[in-house]
C-alpha cells in the first residue's frame, strides 16, 4: 500500500512542477545561455520531455473521478505547459488571444 500512495504521490508532484520547471526552461536568461545548438537543442528536448510528461497526467488527473482541488491544479498545470510551449516557439498563440481579445475604441463605425 505504501508504494501505491509513493506512486501517486510522484504523479501529483510531477503534475505540479512540471509547469513551472517548463516555465524555467524558457526563459530569457537560459535562452541565451543556450545559444549554442547542442545546448539548445538538449533544452529543448528536456522541455518537449517536462511538458509531456506534464500534460498526460494533467490529461489524466482531469478524466478521473478525483477532487476537485486537484483537477484545478491540472488545469493550471496545462495552462502553463501550453504557455511555456508557446514562450519557447514564437508566442502565436498569444497573439491569437490579445487580438481576440483586443477592443478597438472606435468600432466598426470608425473604419472609413
Amino acid at each position: 500500500m505504501e508504494s501505491l500512495a509513493l506512486v501517486v504521490t510522484i504523479m501529483i508532484m510531477s503534475c505540479v512542477s512540471s509547469g513551472p520547471f517548463a516555465l524555467a526552461l524558457t526563459s530569457k536568461t537560459l535562452q541565451r545561455l543556450t545559444q549554442n545548438t547542442f545546448l539548445k537543442v538538449f533544452r529543448r528536448a528536456v522541455l518537449a520531455f517536462v511538458n509531456l510528461i506534464g500534460i498526460f497526467l494533467s490529461t489524466v488527473f482531469l478524466i478521473e473521478p478525483i477532487p476537485y482541488l486537484l483537477k484545478i491544479i491540472a488545469v493550471l498545470s496545462i495552462f502553463l505547459n501550453v504557455w511555456a510551449i508557446d514562450r519557447e516557439y514564437g508566442r502565436k498563440i498569444t497573439r491569437r488571444v490579445k487580438r481576440a481579445f483586443r477592443h478597438d475604441p472606435n468600432g466598426p463605425a470608425g473604419q472609413s
